[in-house]
């Protein structure tokens, strides 16, 4: 754990209010666990929570359910598929004439909704039998009821290729899709003249596989819509604490281009990226650290947005076009001073399958101003790098104690100094010869704040 940024966001908040964003270094991940239909892709392997393994089986221990939450921004309906449904390519080999496709369903199909049970049956490229079988309203029921349907393959004709598919809603042309639409399935048998052939993979829906997603605590991300790329992982490879998260372009299930995203905001219906953390002071300086691969001139951007009353009031950020193996300690200087209520943070990757970036320590600074004991408006260490000593410049509004310690990246306590000040102005001076080359933090602290800020020992 980041045990000196934690230090710093829960005490610095005494003198200056130090908002920060909550789960800043990508310590925090929790696990959803989905089920997903075995020898299938289906929305639980997208995540979405509309495939359920039920009990409620004709025949065996398990059938399927698939249902629909329709929304104004998301059309998330339940399916399970063997196929590309973009490009209507793919499927498993079979090679048996098929003339019937028989099955057992219940369904409660709203208005004018539709759900689809679909066998396609191909030979070299081309459809030799199938159909795709409707379920509207009329033909809801919460008995298991027998459906079948022939697949007009012609005599002595026998396919290559078996496409198979089952949704809860009208997805094949999105029109008339329905909030609160299911229908389950169980039992799918094939036959030719009356007689079994081999059945579809799974078709008692018997077989499921778990499917467990690690997603960072407080951020949405593209795990959201599409979690099987891989576009967000949880990593070691941390500039401090146990973990980063890493952002990466990745090719989706169905071939399409996912970009890494993360954000602390949610999306409108119109896909706009709206909402972040309420925050009441502007930073006077964010930093982070990140590494990037780029591939054949992607990029990838990290942005802070702040808002008042929903209008933009500044944004800054950074972009990255070359690859950078370690990582870099970036800093954003803001000189601003207006009212704000809001700071959104977003962070993506570029088209190329493979950039990625990985990100770590968003750490917001700020202005520290008069509190009880000493005048902190410019209280800074010098020199920064530093080779043997670090010197502070303090004023003293009171006779008081302060503490000055020197923390590691990873919140171990190195040195620690005790002053007893009077009313004045102070020159310290701290010995830090002895400290190996790299990162460090400084804090001051009275009995009433904590001022607290990085520096480089060369």
């Amino acid at each position: 754990m980041k045990k000196i940024y934690l230090f710093i966001a829960l005490i610095g908040s005494i003198a200056v209010n130090a908002q920060q964003l909550p789960n800043n270094s990508f310590e925090n991940w929790f696990t959803e666990t989905y089920q997903s239909l075995h020898n299938y892709l289906d929305s639980g392997d997208e995540h979405r929570h509309n495939i359920v393994k039920s009990t409620d089986a004709q025949d065996g221990n398990y059938a399927i359910k698939l249902f629909s939450t329709i929304t104004n921004d998301d059309n998330n309906f339940g399916y399970f598929i063997n196929f590309d449904p973009d490009h209507f390519t793919g499927g498993i080999p079979y090679t048996q004439h098929v003339d019937s496709v028989k099955g057992y369903y219940k369904a409660h199909i709203v208005a004018q909704d539709t759900a689809w049970f679909l066998a396609i049956f191909k030979s070299q490229g081309n459809t030799v039998g199938g159909r795709v079988f409707p379920f509207d309203a009329l033909k809801n029921t919460n008995t298991w009821t027998k459906f079948a349907f022939d697949t007009q393959m012609p005599f002595g004709v026998v396919p290559d290729t078996l496409m198979i598919a089952g949704v809860s809603s009208n997805a094949l042309n999105e029109i008339g899709m329905e909030d609160g639409s299911w229908i389950m399935f169980d039992n799918i048998e094939f036959t030719s003249a009356g007689s079994p052939t081999t059945p579809m993979p799974n078709n008692s829906f018997e077989n499921w596989d778990d499917i467990n997603v690690e997603k960072p605590n407080d951020f949405l991300t593209s795990l959201e819509w599409q979690d099987s790329s891989q576009s967000i992982t949880k990593t070691t490879d941390a500039s401090s604490g146990n973990y980063a998260i890493k952002l990466e372009t990745a090719i989706s299930m169905y071939q399409d281009t996912i970009h890494g995203f993360v954000s602390n905001g949610q999306f409108d219906a119109d896909w706009h990226l709206i909402g972040g953390m309420p925050i009441t002071q502007f930073p006077n300086q964010i930093t982070f650290d990140v590494k990037n691969n780029i591939v054949n001139n992607s990029m990838t951007f990290i942005n802070f947005k702040f808002k008042n009353n929903g209008n933009e009031v500044f944004n800054d950020g950074r972009s990255y076009n070359l690859t950078n193996t370690n990582y870099i300690h970036e800093s954003l200087i803001i000189n601003q001073t207006q009212p704000i209520d809001t700071v959104l943070f977003v962070s993506s990757t570029g088209d190329n399958p493979g950039t990625s970036m990985t990100l770590d320590n968003i750490v917001f600074y700020y202005p520290s101003g008069v509190d009880e004991y000493i005048n902190a408006r410019r209280i800074e260490a010098f020199p920064n790098p530093a080779s043997n000593s670090l010197n502070f410049e303090i004023d003293a509004v009171k006779d008081n104690e302060i503490q000055i310690s020197i923390f590691n990246l990873t919140g171990q306590k190195i040195i620690d100094k005790n002053y007893n000040l009077t009313k004045g102005k102070h020159k310290i001076s701290i010995d830090i010869s002895s400290l190996a080359k790299g990162n460090y933090l400084y804090s001051i602290r009275t009995k009433s704040s904590v001022f607290s800020h990085k520096f480089i020992k060369k």
